[in-house]
């Protein structure tokens, strides 16, 4: 029986022994199978974890990989629009600025030098193709531009010559009108007048033939002093009475260049007579430097700003385009002069004077320059073409004055002679004789008696005027001879005293 009172049948009793024999078994059997079921789960687990690490090993690479493709392709890309912005920036500041002035300045363009289409697919291609095109179009316009500027250079050259021949044409006649009416003095006063005109009207041409790309002619076969070049200059210009010439050292001017440096300095002396006060002086003065022949000329113009000279060297050392040239016509000589220089290789600058007016130096090449050749006993000096008759004092009131009677040959009126006296053929004296003496009478003088022969000829009165052999050029490089030996030895005077 049980506590709770229940009896149980008796083969109950043979439950535990039961129990007994089979619990060892069972709890055998249990532990095997929990062996087994662990022995399944580690390899179970073994098997997911190397399943899981070569997911992961997969996926790393997967990643990996998918990185490095991305890095690359990225570099790639990079690299390629580097290289392309490189090109592009190098294009765009330096390769068609330079193409776009060689089409302005009419000079050939290298083709390999711009950017060509490539005719890749991918994006970075395509963008470099169209800036390809892009650059090919605007090539292609100021080619245009440069063709169609060169033409109307050539139409205003040609228009620039044909009047510059007319104006040649002009001075010649006025030449002859003074040769021919030398004798009235009001009348040369104003052909002068109108010579002088004509020759600035020549210079204002020559501007324009130089603007239009063309060159100035040049008849010199040889070399110029230096004194006749600043002569010739100052001649050139409307105020030329206010130009004080000063050439310090001897030496001359290459034949080739001599118009085109005479020019230059006409240019720039012509801008200092016009900004400079009417009553004040333009000294020019020439000498000797280390980098060739300096050229000062120094007005007593009007305060100038350091912008302003920075400004005005800007234009003096580039070509600007037409637009630039008609916003700034006033300014024309500028530019001629900028030219110019560009052309001779030498260097234009201004600056402010020591006085507080404009100083423009003008350095010459070396290159341009060949000793003078010592004048020779009796052999002429050459003698330079002179465009006009060289500048003297000169007084629009009074025509008869310096300039007249320097450089043009006007006519002399010789004042009438006295007639003369008769001479009256005096008795001859008898010599007095004392008796007995045979000393010889004294010598009597007679007059015109040990003269030569071709003195005591009596001199025709010259009732008519006659024309001067000596051309203007001539007496005009007589003159500025002169002039150079006057102050030649006032300097030499300068320095002898204490």
């Amino acid at each position: 029986s049980t506590a709770s009172g229940i009896e149980l049948p008796e083969e109950a009793d043979a439950w535990q022994d039961a129990y007994d024999e089979f619990a060892p078994r069972l709890a055998a059997l249990n532990a095997e199978q929990g062996r087994a079921l662990l022995v399944h789960a580690d390899a179970k687990a073994t098997q997911l974890e190397n399943e899981v690490i070569w997911l992961i090993v997969g996926n790393g690479a997967a990643v990996i990989a998918v990185a490095a493709v991305i890095v690359l392709t990225t570099r790639s890309v990079l690299r390629r629009l580097r290289g392309l912005h490189e090109r592009t920036v190098a294009i765009a500041e330096d390769t068609l600025p330079d193409v776009v002035a060689r089409l302005q300045r009419g000079q050939p363009v290298d083709e390999d030098a711009l950017p060509a289409v490539s005719g890749d697919r991918d994006e970075v291609g395509r963008i470099s193709d169209a800036f390809a095109r892009v650059v090919s179009v605007s090539v292609d316009g100021h080619a245009r531009l440069a063709a169609e500027r060169q033409g109307f250079g050539m139409f205003a050259a040609g228009i620039a010559s044909r009047t510059g021949n007319l104006v040649s044409r002009q001075l010649a006649l006025t030449d002859e009108l003074q040769d021919a009416f030398g004798h009235n003095e009001e009348l040369l006063a104003r052909l002068m007048r109108s010579d002088q005109l004509t020759v600035g009207m020549r210079r204002q041409i020559e501007n324009l033939l130089i603007l239009a790309g063309g060159e100035i002619p040049d008849p010199h076969t040889e070399p110029m002093r230096v004194a006749d070049l600043l002569r010739e200059a100052a001649a050139e210009v409307e105020d030329f009475r206010r130009i004080e010439r000063q050439a310090l050292d001897e030496i001359s001017v290459a034949p080739r260049v001599i118009s085109e440096i005479s020019h230059l300095l006409a240019e720039l002396l012509d801008n200092a007579t016009r900004f400079s006060p009417p009553q004040s002086k333009v000294v020019i003065r020439a000498e000797l430097v280390t980098d060739g022949l300096l050229v000062d000329i120094e007005d007593r113009g009007p305060r100038v700003t350091a912008a302003t000279y920075e400004e005005m060297n800007g234009r003096l050392h580039s070509a600007p385009p037409y637009a630039v040239l008609a916003e700034n016509a006033h300014r024309l000589g500028l530019f001629v002069v900028g030219h110019i220089a560009e052309q001779l290789g030498a260097t234009v600058t201004l600056r402010r004077s020591v006085y507080g007016g404009t100083s423009a130096v003008v350095i010459l090449p070396e290159e341009l320059l060949v000793p003078t050749e010592p004048v020779r006993a009796g052999k002429e000096a050459p003698r330079a073409a002179m465009p006009a008759p060289a500048p003297g004092p000169f007084d629009e009131r009074k025509p008869e004055l310096v300039l007249h009677a320097k450089t043009r040959s006007a006519a002399r009126r010789t004042p009438e002679r006295l007639p003369e006296r008769p001479v009256e053929s005096k008795p001859s004296v008898p010599s007095p004789t004392r008796n007995g003496d045979a000393k010889p009478a004294l010598p009597e003088r007679i007059p015109q008696a040990h003269i030569a022969e071709q003195l005591r000829a009596p001199h025709a009165p010259e009732t008519g005027v006659h024309q001067d052999a000596a051309t203007p050029e001539e007496v005009a490089d007589a003159w500025a001879d002169y002039e150079h030996g006057t102050q030649t030895v006032e300097e030499e005077l300068r320095q002898d005293q204490p």
